[in-house]
């Protein structure tokens, strides 16, 4: 186990500085600049696998936030696997008393040593039929302000893989690989937090129908046909077409409908289709996959996703272009959608 300071030809440090931060810093979406990174970073030392996690000593939990091995992104589902028994002492320790840069360039009979390759053969066991004691590990402690964020792990097949140079290179992306995980950290909070404040919105505008009732003036008298039609369609699980110019009420109606529905107590989404960009219809609508478009930085659900076990209001339909409509009139009839980008069709109770 070796630590290694600053230092280096000055020429290659910056250029490789330069051309890392760039894929480092290129975007939010944590996973596609470590794999941005992982390309070019080859080029300039041997790396089998490229890890970035965050660790918390007090509860011994590892949390992979992005991990790449022989060129393949991780499923995410595999990203919280636990660390495996007998070793989280060594692990406590090793986080506690880390340099800047440490190497484990070949196995040793010491404690921490034996816990960081034992940690790599369990990791990697599927990927490789060898033994962890061919590989070569690097870590880089990640910090930001003074406080530890995480570290950056790089793997490589073979004994004695990684120089003095390698680790000098390493050691000069402390500060961007932080700020990118930092960054996307608080992205992804941002994300999750705008989520349930999505979701207590429409708890919120079911408990103020709830609590206003579906009474509608003129529902005894003027529009008590209406309201006798109201009762009728409430009951099925069908579509349901509301007439009428700007302004007549079709959104009270269509809240009334609901609420007198089996669906009241799911989700009532409400699309001005009129207020829609027309490039932006289906992606509003269906949704989309990650890289989809430029843009698309991760999967959205549309707004018929978002509707599932309840209803969805549709207004001023008339102003979808010709082909959106006949795309929606499917979407109607089987009750299946697709996102933009994707190829599986996904059924839908709305």
């Amino acid at each position: 186990m070796r630590r290694y300071g600053r230092g280096g030809n000055a020429m290659n440090r910056d250029e490789f500085f330069r051309e890392m931060t760039k894929r480092i810093c290129s975007t939010l979406d944590i996973r596609t600049a470590l794999m941005r990174s992982y390309d070019f970073l080859k080029t300039a030392m041997p790396v089998f696998v490229l890890d970035l996690s965050l660790y918390d000593p007090e509860s011994n939990k590892e949390t992979k936030v992005a991990n790449i091995r022989n060129g393949t992104m991780t499923d995410e589902a595999k990203l919280s696997e636990p660390l495996p028994d007998g070793i989280s002492n060594e692990l406590r320790n090793f986080w506690a008393s880390m340099g800047e840069i440490t190497v484990f360039n070949h196995p040793a009979p010491d404690r921490i040593t034996n816990a960081v390759y034992r940690l790599a053969e369990y990791r990697l066991a599927e990927y490789r039929h060898a033994k962890s004691n061919d590989l070569s590990i690097l870590v880089l402690r990640l910090e930001l302000e003074g406080k530890r964020v995480g570290v950056l792990i790089i793997v490589a097949e073979g004994l004695d893989r990684f120089t003095e140079k390698h680790s000098n290179l390493v050691a000069i992306l402390n500060e961007p690989f932080s700020m990118a995980l930092s960054n996307a950290l608080q992205y992804q909070e941002i994300s999750r937090l705008k989520d349930m404040l999505a979701d207590d919105n429409r708890f919120l505008h079911r408990e103020l129908r709830a609590r206003s009732g579906n009474e509608i003036i003129g529902a005894d008298m003027g529009l008590k046909q209406v309201m006798r039609s109201v009762r009728q369609v409430a009951q099925l699980n069908s579509p349901v077409l509301l007439l009428g110019e700007t302004g007549t009420g079709k959104e009270v109606i269509a809240n009334t409908i609901h609420d007198s529905s089996s669906r009241k107590d799911g989700p009532f989404i409400k699309v001005n289709c009129g207020a829609i960009p027309e490039g932006l219809i289906d992606s509003e609508l269906f949704g989309h996959e990650k890289g989809a478009f430029t843009g698309a930085v991760s999967r959205k659900r549309g707004r018929f996703e978002r509707a599932e076990g309840g209803s969805i209001f549709l207004d001023e339909i008339g102003d979808l272009p010709l082909l959106a409509q006949t795309r929606l009139l499917r979407v109607l009839q089987n009750k299946e959608i697709e996102r933009v980008g994707g190829t599986e069709s996904i059924c839908i109770d709305v």
